[in-house]
């Protein structure tokens, strides 16, 4: 899985936690471009419940987090609980632009 976005400040560093169920954790470091677009590929799922914890930095260490719970659906994927309102904002005037408010569905990984 992808995470993409967009941060107002293109200077800012970008990190993901995955943490799984049994309490493993992934950290993965995220690309930002000089336009403030930003990606984290190769997110790992485990098929289980999984917390995302997105994390951006400013150069002067000010830091805002964003977390999602993605849980394991039937044979149709993954679904993943909307982001609240309070967390989502257009990308217009948004620190970090995550996922869209609705529920979406992920593809299952392959075995």
């Amino acid at each position: 899985m992808t995470v993409y976005g967009t941060l107002d400040d293109p200077t800012a560093a970008i990190s993901l936690q995955v943490t799984d169920d049994t309490g493993d954790t992934n950290v993965i470091a995220g690309v930002v471009e000089r336009d403030g677009h930003f990606w984290i590929q190769n997110v790992p799922l485990a098929g289980t419940t999984d917390v995302l914890t997105l994390t951006v930095q400013d150069v002067l260490t000010n830091t805002a987090t964003m977390s999602l719970t993605v849980y394991p659906a039937n044979d149709a994927g993954l679904t993943m609980d909307p982001v609240p309102g309070d967390l989502w904002c257009s990308a217009s005037d948004t620190a970090s632009m995550f996922l869209p408010a609705k529920k979406m569905l992920l593809p299952r990984r392959a075995s």
